[in-house]
């Protein structure tokens, strides 16, 4: 009979997307992004919260961090992660917590001065996971040295136009088949693209029981664009304790010139700053994350409104006249 850890093991998904997603630990400009954020921490105290497999934590430690304290609520994760640190002898090095962060203080774990923060608990519709939260609770509930720093330490939202064209073909059987079938079929694909309701979005329309026709339709892209306008910058959120309030008090009117597309898409890109270093998230067709847009009508004035949904995060746009 194979032990509990062997089982646990043996029926891991490495593909779940939630902390274990193997295409997330494998992206490389996301790693290279944290290392260099990472390069000066030799004999520092790290602060890891949504630790996922680890991966970041143990960066740190490759950087010469002295220890790191990492939170993963998530059971699975947990273990998960608990298993590679063991496993790769870091253990005296990288203390996991299998804990709600939120329910945490320095008082209640007494960890002593943190130097740095970090945290990787973004989607799509970046600011739906917590991360205002989490990084504000840091600020508000730690014991912080006078060289603390987070990693990011600002958030940047950025948005372009995009023509998609009428169908993206993404039905590629490798087989010479009907031409209308396929195009049925890759008609009935784009229709579900356009119907995709950001989780934050879905689970306030099902909280208050409305469709949220206010909000424009958001729709996921997979292939690169056939035209887009250059990106204009929107805001940049800083990760300084006050990032929930920025966020809560956080709303623009953007007029954009109209152009003659086809099918044209209003792009969402999210971009982590630390110093000199960048990392774009969302709207590169490269990224795990898949991009997001929102479909407006072109008929009328290209104006919208942006702020974010207080319930969840997620950000609401809205084409005005």
């Amino acid at each position: 009979m194979e032990n509990n850890k062997e089982y646990f093991l043996r029926n891991l998904n490495f593909q779940s997307g939630f902390g274990v997603d193997l295409a997330m630990i494998n992206y490389a400009p996301r790693n290279i992004f944290y290392k260099k954020c990472l390069k000066d921490i030799k004999g520092k105290t790290v602060l890891d919260v949504g630790s996922g497999t680890g991966i970041l934590s143990v960066m740190a430690v490759d950087s010469g961090a002295d220890k790191v304290y990492a939170f993963e609520i998530d059971k699975k994760n947990y273990e998960l992660s608990k298993h590679l640190v063991e496993t790769a002898g870091l253990s005296d090095k990288i203390k996991i917590f299998h804990n709600d962060f939120l329910e945490c203080d320095n008082n209640l774990l007494d960890l002593g001065p943190i130097d740095v923060f970090m945290s990787e608990t973004f989607a799509n519709d970046v600011f739906i996971q917590n991360f205002s939260y989490i990084s504000d609770h840091v600020y508000k509930k730690f014991n912080l040295s006078k060289q603390f720093v987070s990693i990011p330490q600002s958030i940047e939202l950025k948005i372009s136009v995009v023509d998609c064209g009428l169908l993206d073909g993404e039905f590629l059987p490798g087989i010479e088949i009907n031409k209308k079938y396929r195009d049925a079929v890759d008609l009935a694909i784009q229709k579900y693209r356009n119907s995709y309701i950001p989780i934050g979005q879905k689970e306030y329309a099902k909280e208050v029981n409305t469709d949220q026709d206010i909000n424009l339709l958001a729709s996921r892209l997979t292939k690169k664009p056939i035209i887009q306008t250059e990106s204009r910058h929107i805001e940049t959120f800083d990760v300084d304790g006050n990032l929930q309030s920025q966020i809560n008090a956080f709303e623009k009117i953007v007029d954009l010139p109209v152009e003659d597309y086809t099918n044209p898409k209003l792009r969402v890109d999210w971009f982590l700053n630390f110093a000199d270093k960048s990392l774009q998230i969302t709207g590169n067709v490269n990224t795990v994350w898949n991009i997001l847009t929102y479909n407006f009508d072109k008929e009328r004035n290209w104006k919208f409104k942006f702020r974010f949904n207080p319930w969840k995060n997620n950000l609401i746009v809205s084409q005005i006249d």
